[in-house]
């Protein structure tokens, strides 16, 4: 979040601005379609006596008609400005994202030129790529996602509970059982897709690895005739990959269903308890209420349908958001101190003292091991060995690409 900065944080408030506008008229459409259900009973004659509305207004037979069309104008301006204050916030999440995911891959861009060679063996180049493109686009799809689909959601269910409840408490308190299961069984759903994501994205990681080595290597591979070997091997990450991406969609598929399942639950429990309720205690305005009720339930679990949509994407990002932090909290263990020393220009006189150097940390397996030897200035020295006996490394610790596990190296006698 220490990215979100400048103009892309501007950009951010602004788009929570525009979310919370367009909400406040999504909630208003419900409270206006129980009013008009009244005045449509006003004018059919099924009520005969005077319907109070909001503000002191009443509705009788001789002003009916005018507030119908007065309400459903009303109705349709909110429509309108709710689309519009939509596109808006959609507009500039946009923009604010792409800036966000830019200062995110700037940092991790600085932040991997700053390490040293066993930071870079240990994410491997490969997943750094990965992560700067694959995981940095997931990313920034989500935050779009709750910048424009997650922070409308909790506003237009607050409202929704709250307007049931004003409606009756009896619905109000059915929609929050119906809710709570549906939140239960989701929840279990997306918890068992996590660690499948998490799998999935390291089989990105091993696929490309394969991918890129082929592409690059192409000249050796079709030199040796490996053609088929790389294939099969290529093959064996990528049906990896499809094996735990296949899973964790499995996972994640049906939450879509379940929430379209308890969409029809909530609807006929609604009208079934609604219809008991006006048998029971004949209030007649409970009748119209039910529609504004029912509006309501579709309005909040329509706002569950787009938050699992975006939860499902959060679960499949966390491992991504995880990958990012990786690389931009990972320090590199070689930093250049801020008052360095100058060599003198007549002496380069290289020399290792008991050098120990191993590519592992408390590794047993060291690749050079007690090493000592003096190179004078203007010198030549050969290092003559089999492939593995340490000639690579021997020459990456002189100009400090490693450090040394013990011992020193020290030119012009600076360690």
């Amino acid at each position: 979040l220490k990215y979100l900065k400048g103009k892309s944080l501007k950009l951010t408030i602004l788009s929570i601005i525009f979310t919370f506008l367009s909400a406040a008229f999504d909630i208003l459409q419900p409270l206006l379609l129980t009013y008009v259900i009244s005045i449509v009973q006003v004018i059919n004659g099924t009520v005969t006596q005077d319907v109070p509305l909001f503000f002191n207004i009443v509705v009788n037979a001789s002003n009916a008609w005018y507030y119908f069309w007065l309400l459903c104008s009303i109705m349709g301006i909110a429509a309108i400005f709710s689309f519009f204050l939509g596109v808006l916030s959609s507009y500039t999440a946009s923009k604010s994202s792409l800036l966000w995911i830019q200062n995110i891959r700037s940092a991790c861009y600085k932040q991997i030129l700053s390490y040293s060679f066993s930071e870079l063996d240990k994410f491997s180049v490969t997943s750094l790529i990965t992560r700067l493109t694959n995981d940095a686009q997931k990313i920034q799809t989500t935050y779009l996602l709750f910048a424009t689909v997650l922070i409308k959601t909790p506003l237009l269910i607050i409202g929704g509970f709250i307007l049931a409840f004003i409606f009756s408490w009896q619905m109000g308190l059915l929609i929050i059982g119906i809710i709570s299961i549906m939140a239960v069984i989701v929840g279990i759903l997306g918890t068992r897709a996590t660690p499948l994501f998490n799998a999935s994205q390291k089989s990105i990681d091993e696929a490309s690895s394969v991918m890129r080595e082929n592409i690059l290597g192409a000249r050796v591979v079709k030199s040796f005739n490996l053609q088929e070997d790389q294939t099969r091997r290529y093959n064996f990450f990528n049906e990896k990959l499809r094996f735990f991406a296949y899973r964790s969609q499995s996972w994640i598929i049906p939450i879509i269903s379940v929430v379209q399942l308890f969409l029809n639950l909530g609807v006929v429990s609604i009208l079934t308890l609604g219809g008991f309720l006006v048998m029971t205690q004949g209030d007649p305005n409970l009748a119209n209420q039910i529609f504004g009720i029912v509006s309501t339930m579709v309005m909040i679990l329509s706002s569950f349908v787009s938050a699992f949509i975006s939860f499902s994407m959060f679960v499949r990002t966390k491992t991504s958001f995880k990958r990012i932090n990786e690389v931009i909290e990972t320090e590199p263990k070689i930093v250049s101190p801020i008052n360095y020393k100058h060599f003198d220009e007549n002496n380069y006189d290289i020399e290792f003292e008991n050098v120990s150097f191993s590519y592992l940390e408390n590794a047993n397996n060291k690749v050079l091991k007690d090493l000592n030897f003096k190179i004078k200035t203007g010198s030549t020295f050969g290092i003559i060995g089999s492939t593995g006996s340490g000639k690579s490394s021997i020459i990456n610790l002189i100009p400090r690409l490693h450090d040394v596990t013990y011992g020193s190296i020290k030119i012009n006698n600076v360690n």
